[in-house]
């Protein structure tokens, strides 16, 4: 039997539904497979879906059923417990009980999960290393401010390579890594560069360049150097 003829055949066909929301709360309430049909005159499970997560969400206005998790059981002629999760498995139920026109069906809801997942060790270590920092007047970029220093201070020396002393002055309390607009080489990818070219190491290393530079100091540091960088010799 087609779903639009059995609903032609069974008009007064009656769904019961015993609805128990995310809070615990049951409510009962009676439907007539009409009210669930599509555009076809098919018997439709997302209307039916569609009609529950009405039902348990009064507040929200044209809430997409998509959003929310919905079971739906009903005990088979046989006395199973049977999920319905299609209209073709709904159609078949409806159609154990047409003798009766009547349908119980258990449905669980539950609303979407908006809790933000703890960050990790590792994100929350990157967030603190890693920030953007404006002044509340202008507008500036500290890190920014920082770098015109430090370009100024900054020679590295082809003869005699050295990390600049000032690299240690805080002790690492204010050594932020920032992002900043425009991308420059990192100072420690240029100094063991320099060091390989000193001491003839045939091929030498790259040297990365980044938007990211250490907040106190002013340079530009890849990832992996931003830490060495800041350790003595």
């Amino acid at each position: 039997m087609s779903s639009s003829s059995f609903v032609e055949r069974h008009p007064d066909f009656v769904l019961k539904l015993k609805i128990t929301a995310a809070d615990g709360q049951t409510e009962i309430r009676r439907i007539r497979l009409p009210r669930i049909v599509d555009g076809e005159g098919k018997v439709s499970y997302e209307e039916l879906v569609g009609l529950i997560v009405a039902f348990s969400v009064p507040e929200v206005r044209s809430p997409k059923s998509s959003r929310y998790k919905v079971s739906l059981t009903y005990s088979d002629v046989d006395g199973d417990s049977v999920t319905i999760a299609s209209s073709e498995e709904l159609l078949d139920a409806c159609e154990q009980y047409a003798d009766q026109k009547l349908l119980r069906i258990t449905t669980n809801f539950k609303k979407p999960n908006t809790t933000v997942a703890p960050a990790t060790a590792a994100v929350r270590a990157s967030c603190k290393r890693t920030m953007f920092v404006e002044t509340p007047r202008t507008g500036t970029n500290i890190a920014s401010q920082a770098s015109q220093k430090a370009d100024k201070r900054i020679r590295m020396s082809s003869k005699k390579p050295q990390l600049p002393l000032y690299r240690l002055e805080t002790q690492g309390k204010d050594h932020l890594a920032v992002i900043v607009g425009g991308r420059k080489g990192c100072t420690y990818c240029k100094y063991k560069r320099a060091l390989a070219k000193l001491n003839d190491k045939g091929t030498l290393p790259s040297v990365s360049k980044i938007g990211r530079k250490c907040l106190a100091c002013g340079d530009h540091l890849c990832k992996s150097h931003f830490d060495v960088f800041h350790k003595a010799e």
